[in-house]
């Protein structure tokens, strides 16, 4: 993101002087890329890249009244990027077809470098290569890509850029070298064939096809445990292989807990979600050998997002031990918990 938000910026020259991102977003945690995150969760202010203005996910009028507001002196566009996830995995919510070519219309007659983040969800994840691969003909001018693409064995991303976006900013050796985005440790030679071999089996082994057969299996199972549990399973949402299960329920002592907690915690509002969630991801890994999380975005959904690798039986054993969890209920969710992480450890 960091490297796709440079980018952006040389390619005006350094004459824009405004970004603009969703007001629920992950970007990550840098100076830079956590200055563009919208999330109601960031507790302590950071000092971030000037110039950052946040406009309503999936609101296009929203995104046209901050773009008319960014002007200069002489009235002409002052934004040099806009930055987006079309599916927000933090949040579990996805931009619909007709902002994101809606986006893309705003910003070609603007000018403004269009970016989507897929860092989580490419590579097939929800069910095509990239997310908006699914609309036929969209293309940004900037998509930044990681996990996946290390293939589980190495730590890389990159953005890839349009041509004439990319020449634009860094069409000479000097530029490429010194002014674009880099680490102290780059250009190994294993990450960088990892992730090249990586590319290729997600491709040659269609992993969006894969993602859409786990989704034929998880989403009506997911549903079906909603209905199952009305007092725990408060929503589902999701696409592909990456779904979030949103909880709910547990005792009411939780919310007076939640009010004494120490330090911090008493201000989280969403500490009653987090604590039965924890006690739900406890349970399904030390009872069923199966690991889940949840975000730390949004809010804070449960996450089942099974590897791609999996297959339709993989998922059935999931949901077979994710709905024995649940037929616990809470309460025996919680008491569990709360042995094992502070009992224990204050006898310890």
């Amino acid at each position: 993101v960091e490297g796709a938000v440079k980018l952006a910026y040389k390619f005006h020259g350094g004459r824009r002087r405004q970004i603009l991102h969703a007001d629920i977003s992950f970007h990550g945690k840098l100076l830079g890329s956590g200055s563009l995150t919208g999330s109601a969760q960031n507790a302590f202010s950071f000092p971030g890249i000037p110039g950052v203005s946040a406009f309503r996910y999936g609101d296009l009028d929203s995104v046209r009244q901050a773009v008319a507001g960014a002007r200069d002196a002489k009235g002409r566009c002052d934004v040099y990027a806009i930055l987006i996830e079309p599916f927000s995995a933090s949040t579990m919510t996805e931009c619909s077809e007709e902002f994101l070519r809606g986006l893309r219309e705003l910003c070609t007659a603007e000018k403004i470098v269009l970016i989507f983040d897929e860092i989580y969800t490419g590579w097939g994840k929800t069910g095509s290569l990239f997310h908006f691969m699914r609309y036929p003909d969209l293309v940004p001018d900037v998509v930044t890509t990681s996990k996946s693409f290390g293939g589980g064995k190495s730590s890389i991303s990159a953005f890839v850029a349009r041509e004439p976006v990319f020449r634009t900013a860094y069409d000479s050796l000097g530029d490429a070298m010194l002014q674009s985005t880099s680490t102290t440790y780059y250009g190994f030679g294993e990450e960088t064939a990892t992730a090249l071999e990586a590319v290729n089996i997600a491709v040659e082994d269609d992993y969006p096809a894969r993602a859409r057969a786990i989704e034929r299996v998880l989403k009506p199972g997911l549903e079906r445990l909603r209905k199952q549990y009305p007092d725990l399973i408060a929503d589902v949402r999701g696409a592909g292989a990456l779904y979030g299960i949103f909880l709910d329920g547990g005792p009411r002592l939780l919310d007076l807990a939640a009010k004494i907690a120490p330090g911090g915690l008493a201000r989280d509002p969403l500490l009653r979600t987090k604590v039965i969630t924890c006690a739900v991801v406890n349970a399904m890994y030390h009872d069923h050998d199966v690991y889940m999380y949840y975000t730390l975005n949004g809010r804070s959904p449960l996450v089942a997002a099974p590897c791609l690798v999996a297959g339709p039986d993989e998922v059935e054993v999931f949901l077979d031990a994710f709905d024995r969890t649940l037929a616990k209920g809470m309460n025996r969710l919680l008491t569990a918990f709360f042995k094992d992480k502070a009992v224990s450890r204050w006898a310890a």
